[in-house]
């Protein structure tokens, strides 16, 4: 990583370099002996009117270049300078600003539930996502819920797999039916809700072990989305495994952000530079 950033420091100090070389190629280029045209570069010494014979322009408006005067750089030139200048202070500020705003933590969490003591079918397995601020001290609660069911293998030997998903923040759950009809519930995830989504999937929910077993996910539902962990105690299941993994990160917003910003700032120099431009002294 300190490699990486080394070589776009370096980058970046070979750009100004380049491009401080270039306006002194093009002011030292740009020197006249003589006053010229400030339009055309026509000699104008001695000249009784202020047209150029050369192009006809007025020089009270394109300027006289004589050996004294510094010609401005034409307005490309000039952006393409601030083109390749912008990108410095726009990567030490927004390495700053990042540096500031409190990172983002992604975690998410697998549950499986294996071998379910019914028999009903072969397992459950539940992914919770969530996000948080890190060192807000706020209970890291799940934004969604995605459950998978394994169905036991038919007599092909296939086995078929049912997913759920709950919009935590909207308190929706949707689900296909047996028919494979999107089926969507806005009155949140329940143990109602479960028992139709794994009867849809073909489960006897009509089983009393089945009916503790779902009592026991919703038990690891509830522990989830209140932000603690899931208990680890007696469960009606001969196995139960999972893990977690976590992601920081600066958060969504602020690299689009800082792209959006700095973009604009690019575009208010060219307009600046195009609409900015001053003419020659006369």
């Amino acid at each position: 990583m300190a490699s990486i950033s080394l070589i776009f420091v370096i980058l970046l100090l070979a750009i100004v370099v380049i491009v401080v070389l270039a306006i002194l190629r093009l002011r030292r280029g740009q020197t006249v002996s003589v006053p010229v045209c400030g339009n055309c570069s026509y000699p104008v010494r001695g000249l009784p009117t202020f047209t150029c014979p050369e192009c006809g322009s007025d020089l009270r408006e394109v300027g006289i270049v004589t050996p004294t005067t510094r010609r401005p750089l034409p307005p490309l030139v000039l952006a393409i300078i601030w083109t390749l200048i912008l990108p410095v202070p726009a990567m030490v500020v927004s390495v700053v600003v990042i540096g500031v705003v409190p990172l983002v933590q992604e975690t998410t969490m697998n549950v499986h539930y294996l071998a379910p003591s019914s028999g009903a079918y072969a397992g459950l397995d539940l992914e919770s996502h969530s996000q948080n601020t890190v060192g807000s001290g706020i209970p890291i609660r799940p934004y969604e819920l995605v459950f998978a069911l394994r169905m036991n293998p038919g007599p092909a030997g296939d086995m078929k797999t049912s997913t759920m998903r709950m919009d935590v923040s909207s308190n929706r759950c949707s689900y296909l039916d047996a028919a494979g009809k999107p089926v969507e519930g806005s009155t949140g995830l329940s143990a109602e809700t479960l028992r139709a989504w794994m009867a849809a999937a073909g489960v006897d929910t009509k089983k009393p072990q089945v009916q503790v077993e779902i009592a026991e996910i919703m038990s690891t539902i509830q522990s989830l989305l209140a932000g603690t962990m899931p208990s680890t105690g007696s469960i009606p299941f001969t196995n139960r495994g999972g893990g977690t993994s976590s992601n920081t990160s600066p958060p969504r917003w602020l690299v689009p952000s800082l792209g959006g910003f700095w973009l604009l700032v690019w575009l208010l120099g060219i307009i600046r530079i195009v609409w900015k431009r001053k003419p020659l002294p006369v």
